[in-house]
């Protein structure tokens, strides 16, 4: 495949698999089967992540070991010792990890780090990508599932009993279905005054959208130092109606009812379908901002080593268990530019909120997203609070509330006053 061009390697892939699904399909757990052979650096092209999408998880059998691995003799040498190689992420281009470097620190994900013989550290130093490819089997094109395939962390952190849907629709047309209320049940064991970050992960007509709520719960002590924890009391998806789209106006009356009920917000959202969200929470003095989860990966390793240091307490929800054990980090061609997180289009999961149903069902990555964003706003509201003190939030919520309380006659004749002063 590798001397193909990209379109021809892929219309030959879309023949055979189809060829061999229509003749074999009842009795491809039987015998035989379809062998792909093509390099790391090869994979670039498309077609063996094209490859990999179409044939279901359970039934593909990748096999890229690295030549330490394979011819051993080569780095008898090394005498054991090994150096770390960190594979690269979003933001992060593959790279030689120093022994005295905190990964953590440096909000690299543990999961993406390789170790390799010392001997070949100079080959690495020198070319990173193409030694990654060449010696070490890593194609940077492909995927790798971002937990790891252990969801142990996961379910461990998911310790809360979930009494409130897991996914809910509210009528477009009806005002009155309120998301509050159908919530409500999980929302009375948050304390009044708590400060919420909250982010939505707007689905307008596809997907659902996700939303979650997350506050600051206290630090865990780890080693010598010290790291926050944090809480998500609240996680959901909202769904429409068939034939109508997400509605905005009930997404906002969710944040205007919690501020109504005794709680501080900041919340969250992409870009994407939020400019009018955002336009009526300036109007209302509510803090928010724009975090994409999309186009880099912080926010995602952030969640993961959270999640797999037990600092978070979260609700038992299927969804997002079903998302977190098929979330994978997608590689589309050379450059960090094109890393991402990224879910299969069609989900390969039995388990969770998929348990007991049939036929083709859609990957989704929407719960997912909407706890990487509020964890993320969290922390960097930590961050703000530990940085500055707690008068930085003081301050804001104080002017948020002067600009709501201000009277527009009040603001006319002070702007008058001070030019009749200037004159005289």
């Amino acid at each position: 495949m590798g001397f193909w061009r990209p379109q021809d390697a892929k219309s030959k892939m879309d023949e055979v698999l189809t060829r061999y699904s229509s003749r074999f399909a009842n009795k491809r757990f039987w015998f035989g089967g379809v062998v792909a052979d093509s390099s790391a650096k090869d994979s670039d092209h498309g077609a063996t992540q094209r490859f990999e999408e179409i044939v279901p998880a359970n039934e593909l059998y990748k096999l890229s070991p690295a030549q330490w691995e394979t011819r051993p003799e080569l780095y008898e040498e090394s005498h054991g010792q090994t150096f770390r190689m960190y594979k690269g992420d979003s933001k992060q281009l593959p790279r030689v990890v120093e022994d005295d470097e905190d990964i953590i620190a440096q909000g690299m994900d543990p999961d993406r780090i390789i170790n390799v013989p010392i001997s070949a550290k100079h080959l690495f130093l020198a070319n990173p990508i193409r030694n990654l490819q060449d010696l070490a089997g890593v194609p940077y094109t492909g995927q790798d599932l971002f937990f790891s395939g252990d969801l142990s962390h996961v379910l461990r952190c998911s310790s809360i009993r979930n009494d409130a849907p897991e996914v809910l629709t509210v009528d477009f047309y009806n005002k009155n279905d309120r998301i509050y209320d159908k919530v409500q049940s999980m929302i009375w064991r948050i304390p009044k005054g708590t400060h919420l970050t909250v982010h939505y992960d707007i689905g307008l007509r596809k997907d659902i959208t996700g939303v979650c709520l997350c506050f600051y719960n206290g630090e865990k002590q780890i080693g010598n130092a010290s790291y926050p924890c944090f809480k998500i009391p609240l996680i959901f998806g909202v769904s429409r109606i068939k034939g109508q789209s997400t509605s905005l106006d009930h997404l906002y009356g969710f944040i205007k009812d919690l501020v109504k009920n005794g709680y501080t917000i900041t919340f969250s959202a992409d870009s994407f379908a939020s400019a009018g969200l955002f336009q009526s929470l300036e109007r209302d003095g509510i803090e928010y901002k724009s975090i994409s989860i999309d186009k880099t990966m912080d926010a995602g390793i952030m969640l993961k080593n959270i999640i797999n240091s037990d600092r978070l307490e979260m609700p038992y929800h299927n969804t997002f268990l079903r998302e977190c054990s098929e979330i994978r980090v997608v590689t589309n061609g050379v450059g960090n530019q094109h890393i991402k997180l990224d879910h299969p289009v069609v989900s390969n999961c039995t388990e969770f909120d998929y348990k007991n149903k049939s036929g083709s069902l859609p990957g989704t990555k929407d719960l997912f997203d909407a706890a990487c964003g509020a964890v993320y706003s969290c922390y960097l509201k930590y961050s703000e609070y530990l940085e500055g003190g707690i008068s930085v939030g003081v301050n804001k919520t104080m002017k948020a509330t002067e600009n709501i309380v201000k009277d527009a006659r009040e603001e006319s004749m002070k702007t008058f006053q001070n030019m009749l002063e200037n004159l005289f």
